[in-house]
């Protein structure tokens, strides 16, 4: 697999912005095939790793404001990952159906998390 991580930070005073992106090759994964005899057995050596998923980016912000108060420091926060929504795989299950003698794979794609949105605050004394 291949992974590329890049980041860029704006900051302007007590204020920053943050921009990360997150891109690697799709993860090695197992798929019968996609009917058989019913009673066939399948060799493992011939389904472990036989596909790739598909390739995972992830485009990241965040952003941060810092005020001194006295002797403590109060920073919000702005963190949402996964801007562009894309739904990057995780895995794949597979429902099985039997029908005539003949077992059938349905792949259930599962994926990794939607955009997501974090606020904080945080305060330091």
């Amino acid at each position: 697999n291949h992974t590329l991580n890049g980041q860029v930070t704006w900051e302007s005073g007590s204020f920053s912005l943050t921009t990360a992106i997150t891109w690697h090759s799709g993860w090695k994964s197992s798929a019968p095939p996609e009917t058989v005899n019913s009673g066939t057995q399948l060799a493992t050596e011939n389904l472990l790793n036989n596909i790739s998923l598909k390739d995972y980016f992830s485009f990241d912000i965040s952003a941060r404001k810092t005020w001194i108060l006295n002797k403590s420091i109060l920073t919000a926060r702005l963190d949402i990952i996964n801007t562009t929504n894309r739904k990057n795989s995780a895995g794949i299950d597979f429902d099985i159906e039997e029908q005539s003698g003949i077992l059938t794979f349905s792949p259930q794609g599962e994926v990794l998390l939607p955009i997501t949105t974090t606020v904080g605050l945080e305060l330091s004394f």
